[in-house]
């Protein structure tokens, strides 16, 4: 059973770069970059991570870290282009391939 301080954070911010650039942010301080995975199978993005153990006796806990788990449902056309680990946010950066049959055409009139 989880106790408050156990329970894995589920914040997370989603930004439209562009039509199709897309980024999502979770916080992940206090977990090495090495203790994380992502991984898409079929349309789902699981992102997971654990803290380090810690070798000291928490005296007052005003902040733990937290195991990161959280899953996406994607479409078909986006993929995972790349991701980083900078001051205790995980941006993991996504993109949308539009197949040529449908992007917009203009067509000229002669």
């Amino acid at each position: 059973m989880y106790t408050f301080y156990d329970i894995p954070s589920k914040k997370y911010n989603v930004l439209k770069h562009d039509e199709s650039i897309y980024e999502i942010q979770l916080n992940a301080t206090g977990i090495p970059k090495d203790s994380i995975t992502i991984e898409t199978v079929k349309n789902k993005l699981t992102i997971k991570g654990e803290p380090k153990e810690q070798e000291s006796t928490y005296l007052y806990a005003g902040f733990r870290p937290k195991e990161i788990f959280q899953e996406f449902d994607i479409e078909d056309e986006i993929e995972v282009d790349s991701a980083k680990l900078e001051d205790g946010i995980l941006s993991i950066t996504l993109k949308k391939h539009i197949p040529e049959n449908m992007k917009p055409k203009l067509v000229e009139i002669l």
